[in-house]
């Protein structure tokens, strides 16, 4: 009832009943992860909230490490698909320009 009262029912109500079909744990960092998903947060923000919260988080174990790798990976094929499909808009622009 406590995670209704924080966010409309409209939206807190289908996350509870995904939560319950498809058998994911009811805690709260589940109906948080699913209710950010519902507004639409952009996943690259999430992402780099994450990274940041290991980074400030004080000794970093290897697992972190490893964890932070693989984001920066992340960000870096994200950044080259980026980069290509500007390239493409750009192009195409210009072939259809006057």
């Amino acid at each position: 009832m406590q995670w209704l009262k924080t966010a409309d029912a409209e939206v807190g109500l289908p996350l509870i009943k995904t939560m319950f079909i498809q058998q994911l744990p009811f805690v709260k960092d589940v109906y948080d992860a699913l209710f950010s998903h519902a507004k639409g947060e952009p996943f690259h923000k999430l992402l780099s909230g994450l990274k940041q919260q290991l980074q400030d988080g004080g000794v970093v174990t290897r697992t972190a490490f490893k964890l932070m790798d693989v984001l920066d990976s992340l960000h870096v094929a994200k950044q080259s698909q980026l980069q290509q499909f500007g390239l493409q808009k750009l192009v195409t622009i210009w072939l259809v320009s006057d």
